[in-house]
Order: C-alpha cells, then structure tokens, then sequence
C-alpha cells in the first residue's frame, strides 16, 4: 500500500518473490525482523530512504498472509481434538487483482469452522485504498479429516512467534512513515470483525463462537 500511494515501482520478479508463497510467511517475516534490527541503519537519512521505502512495501506485502496464518493456526489448535485440521491453498492469480473487504463474501464450511471466501476483482481507479487491498493470490481451503503433524505446543509455538515478530514489524511501520496507523493492527480488527459477523449469520455449534 505504501508503495502504491508513493508510485513507487518494482521489478515483478521482486514482487513474486515475497508473495508467491505462504508457507515462506515465517522465514521472510524473521529474516525482515534480522535485518531491521541489525542492518539497517537510521531510516532519518535521506540517502537512506528509498532502501526503507522498500522494505515498506515488502513488509506490506506478508501482512495478510502472517495474519491469515495465525488465524488458520488458531483454527488447527480449536481442531485438534476433533483430529482435524485446515490447510491454506493459495492459488496465484493471473492478472492484477484486489481483495475487496465491504463486499458481503460468501462463507464456506470446513469441518466445523466457517471461512470468508476471498472476493476478488480487477484494480479499478474506484477502489479506495482503504477497502481493497492488492493481492498475487486467492486464498483457498482444504479440510483433512485427520491428525495435523503437529503438536498442540508446536501450534502454539508458531502463534507466539508470528504475533511478536508482527508487532516488531508494526512497531517499524508507525516509526518510519507520516501515517502512523499500524496495519497488523488493522487486519486484527478486520478479522475479529469477520468471525463476528459469521458467529450473528450461523447459529449451529462451530469453532468460530
């Protein structure tokens, strides 16, 4: 978003480089959170900025899917004595896209959780930055009847990393742009408000409540 805003522009290679995949969401989050607190130098000097506009927009770009998979996380940890779990199937999209968030989105159950679908539509000059967000990737879901790989402490584990290393990214983000608005911070709220909304429409027993 914030390289919209400024017109910056990147190589595509670039690009997919940092969204073609959820699974690196952890591994580039900790290796941004390496290189913020011992690499980079005062965002405050000019001949620095373009370097930290950069990684502005790289962290931007891994905001959703560090937030999606700590939801899909909390999902496997409420799943796992039912001996279920949810895997996230992101599927790259062919041409430039957004994810619209006012749009009523259709809901889909998985076991016994219910998911938004992403919606998505072409960027158009009508589309408010702050209700559509720019997207390479529909999010989908698969539902597997079995035991996850995983351990309950694994899962918690993975949630207490990617919480702290979000809220070092975010602490970077309000300190080194004029808006000060925290987008983790944002996306919380936007999924809370999510689960809420799908907790008023479904009145069978699920994880969601």
């Amino acid at each position: 978003l914030v390289a919209l805003q400024r017109s910056l522009v990147f190589k595509e290679i670039e690009r997919d480089e940092f969204e073609k995949s959820w699974i690196r969401s952890v591994e580039e989050a900790q290796r941004f959170r390496n290189y913020l607190c011992k690499e980079l130098r005062s965002y405050r000097k000019n001949i620095e900025w373009q370097s930290v506009q950069e990684i502005q927009f790289q962290i931007n770009s891994i905001i959703r899917p560090i937030l999606e998979a700590i939801r899909n996380i909390l999902r496997n940890i409420l799943l796992f004595n039912m001996n279920s779990y949810i895997k996230l199937k992101p599927v790259k999209v062919t041409e430039e896209s957004v994810i619209c968030y006012p749009y009523e989105r259709q809901r889909q159950q998985f076991g016994q959780c219910w998911i938004l679908l992403d919606h998505l539509h072409p960027l158009s000059k009508q589309c408010s930055l702050d209700q559509h967000s720019p997207v390479a990737y529909r999010l989908g879901y698969e539902y597997v009847n079995d035991r996850i790989n995983e351990s309950l402490v694994d899962l918690n584990q993975q949630r207490t990393v990617l919480c702290k290393i979000s809220a070092e990214l975010a602490c970077f983000l309000t300190a080194s742009q004029l808006n000060q608005e925290d987008p983790f911070l944002s996306g919380l709220i936007r999924m809370i408000t999510e689960e809420n909304m799908i907790c008023q429409k479904e009145n069978q027993n699920h994880i969601n409540q």
